[in-house]
């Protein structure tokens, strides 16, 4: 199996044991879906058992489960903010590990900043398990 892991935050963020497309030279699109799974129990806490124990499954979206993704929220101007950032630290990467991919990375990235923008208000974004402000914000549609 084999695990994508951001460059900039070294978060294991997605891995080839789900479906995914390459898009646009630029990103990958994972299809995904909800789980169930079991919440870990809290031995610590005592229920009022006349009203029954809390539901002990909770449902989620398999590749934010498996990765511990967080939930994250921008307003469209700081995401903005935040790609020219993250494609600046990207770019300055590709500069040293395969310089030959960076002038084709510079406009790959910006059309794929224009079709996010385009499509911002049906989008979720997540954030690896380290909470890097500076690292991949991946996006759900």
């Amino acid at each position: 199996m084999r695990t994508f892991i951001d460059v900039i935050s070294g978060d294991e963020v997605l891995s080839d044991k789900y479906p995914i497309k390459e898009v646009d030279d630029i990103a990958y699109e994972v299809d995904c879906k909800f789980i169930e799974f079991q919440k870990p129990s809290d031995d610590d806490i005592e229920y009022d058992t006349s009203e029954g124990a809390p539901d002990k499954t909770s449902s989620e979206i398999d590749v934010v489960h498996e990765f511990a993704l967080h939930q994250t929220n921008f307003d469209q101007k700081s995401y903005y903010e935040h790609l020219k950032r993250y494609a600046a630290a990207i770019e300055k990467h590709l500069s040293t590990t395969n310089r030959d991919r960076v002038p084709a990375f510079k406009k790959a990235f910006k059309d794929y900043v224009t079709k996010m923008m385009h499509q911002w208000g049906s989008l979720q974004c997540y954030v690896g398990p380290s909470l890097d402000p500076n690292g991949m914000v991946a996006i759900l549609n």
